[in-house]
């Protein structure tokens, strides 16, 4: 009963203190009919199996769109504040500071960055702070997009879900931060016949050697003259996944045979696994190759990032995301870490 209680004001307080930032139902969850005779209704997320929840709620859930305040949609679908910040706490909706535009953004005709991100949430766990700051700077490529992992038991038969949740994350990501993302296609590890336990220990095969990575350094090779004057952001591989030591090496070598010059070639710090204390192979791979390191300050954003993270749903638990903030304290600063060639 006591518990019951300072939910409920938890919720009422917060409620109104979030009153004007735009709530958005995420494209992992389905709203469905009740369940027996309560008055209720469900929600099915993903491949879990349907859950009841109140019919107040899913009453006010199809206005949670990002495009009105959470004080607009609960007027809208006339249910309280409380209870649609309940869908908060239930990990069924994000809270965002602005609009959610419903179209992607426009890519720059001539972005300042580019990012290599390996996998999907990639370039936004570990540039995120910066992508929210100068949106207009950046471009994304996404290497690996044909995937077959979420953070749930799955089989073959769910391989073209996780490929849509995957996709939608992406969308919605880049529609939260006005940065446009191009996918080249590839197909990440365990597609490959990498076995998930391996991927952070095992080297590249035979296979990737011979066919992907002269696939990647051909495609790699003709995107930087379309970005002539752009800086480039590649994984420094921290977590040793070997997808990203594939895309880092293949890229990096492509810049240099381009002539593209060491000042503009960086390695960002990827997370998670740089939170968790992983180490990279990159000066084992490339020990006679310096390197300065850089920090980019991005406290004034540090908890939209964090906001930000919780669209990738399938991928991350939000109960990771408070160590992300914590990993990216420095003293009184929150930064993100990267490196530059010498």
């Amino acid at each position: 009963m006591l518990s019951s209680l300072k939910t409920r004001l938890r919720r009422f307080v917060r409620g109104r203190q979030k009153a004007e930032l735009f709530p958005y139902f995420l494209h992992h969850h389905k709203l469905g009919g009740g369940m027996g005779g309560g008055g209720g209704s469900t929600v099915r997320s993903l491949n879990r199996a349907p859950r009841g929840i109140a019919s107040s709620l899913a009453r006010g859930l199809p206005f949670c769109d990002g495009t009105r305040t959470l004080a607009q949609a609960a007027r809208a679908g006339a249910v309280s504040k409380s209870c649609l910040y309940g869908a908060y706490e239930e990990e069924l909706a994000l809270l965002w500071p602005t609009p959610i535009p419903d179209a992607l953004p426009i890519a720059p005709s001539a972005p300042k960055s580019i990012i290599i991100s390996p996998h999907r949430d990639d370039a936004a766990l570990s540039m995120g702070g910066r992508l929210l700051q100068t949106p207009r700077d950046f471009l994304i490529y996404n290497v690996y997009t044909i995937t077959s992992w979420w953070r749930f038991p799955y089989t073959n038969n769910d391989l073209p879900a996780i490929e849509a949740a995957r996709l939608a994350e992406d969308q919605l990501i880049s529609r939260m931060t006005g940065v446009s993302m191009i996918d080249l296609g590839y197909q990440e590890a365990p597609l490959r016949g990498h076995a998930i336990k391996d991927i952070f220990t095992t080297d590249p095969s035979p296979a990737d050697m011979a066919e992907l990575r002269p696939k990647l350094l051909n495609t790699f090779a003709n995107l930087i003259p379309k970005h002539p004057e752009a800086d480039w952001y590649l994984p420094f591989a921290i977590g040793r996944h070997i997808d990203h030591r594939l895309a880092r090496d293949a890229a990096m070598d492509a810049l240099r045979h381009a002539g593209v010059d060491n000042s503009r070639i960086h390695f960002y710090e990827d997370l998670p696994y740089a939170a968790k204390g992983q180490t990279t192979d990159f000066r084992e791979t490339h020990p006679t190759t310096a390197i300065t390191d850089e920090v980019h300050e991005i406290g004034a954003v540090i908890d939209q990032k964090i906001e930000l993270l919780r669209a990738y749903w399938s991928q991350l638990s939000w109960g990771q995301l408070p160590e992300l903030k914590t990993h990216a304290a420095s003293g009184e600063k929150f930064i993100e870490r990267s490196h530059t060639l010498k």
